[in-house]
């Protein structure tokens, strides 16, 4: 098992210093450049700075909170979370299968651009303001985490859609007094 300062090679080729193999870690109050889990069920949290976070099999609830994160479920069914504290910086979150995705959409002080990838499986995506989803293979659910005030003469409801080749429905409910994002589905998946 390495510490943190050990370097290693991360099998894509790349050389690495950070921790590895830990089923329930927190990061720093720094950047981690490399924090990886086991092949089992991981708790990891990256705390402050730019973080780059890896499940590893199994399935992983990984937090990026504060900072410019990039969270990469890999195997399993994984739940990530991007700025779990909310503020200003732009998160990735990654998954592989059967994944749930929030970048912590519903703070009202959530003002970054998060970009998330679906991967294969069915996949829910929880987007906000200016976020970006990749549905990617398998069934994938969008919602939109944002209420905004509008007035009642008011539509608010915006959804962009580029390169859909599949169905899509969306629900509006009066309740709700809007929803915002942005849904992408890559052509031929």
């Amino acid at each position: 098992m390495l510490g943190q300062g050990d370097v290693f090679d991360d099998g894509y080729g790349n050389t690495e210093t950070g921790i590895v193999n830990f089923e329930y870690a927190y990061g720093s109050m720094n950047d981690d450049p490399f924090l990886a889990g086991s092949p089992g069920f991981n708790v990891l949290f990256g705390q402050l700075g730019d973080d780059s976070l890896y499940g590893g099999g199994g399935d992983d609830v990984l937090y990026g909170q504060a900072g410019s994160d990039l969270v990469i479920g890999e195997e399993g069914a994984d739940t990530l979370y991007g700025d779990f504290f909310g503020g200003a910086e732009d998160d990735v979150l990654v998954g592989a299968r059967n994944d749930l995705f929030d970048a912590d959409a519903r703070r009202p002080d959530d003002f970054e651009i998060d970009t998330l990838f679906g991967g294969g499986g069915n996949d829910l995506l929880v987007v906000g303001i200016d976020d970006i989803g990749y549905g990617e293979e398998g069934d994938d659910f969008f919602e939109f985490a944002i209420d905004v005030n509008a007035p009642r003469d008011q539509q608010p409801l915006a959804v962009e859609i580029n390169e859909l080749d599949t169905q899509m429905l969306v629900r509006y409910y009066e309740q709700d007094l809007g929803r915002l994002g942005t849904l992408v589905r890559r052509a031929g998946s």
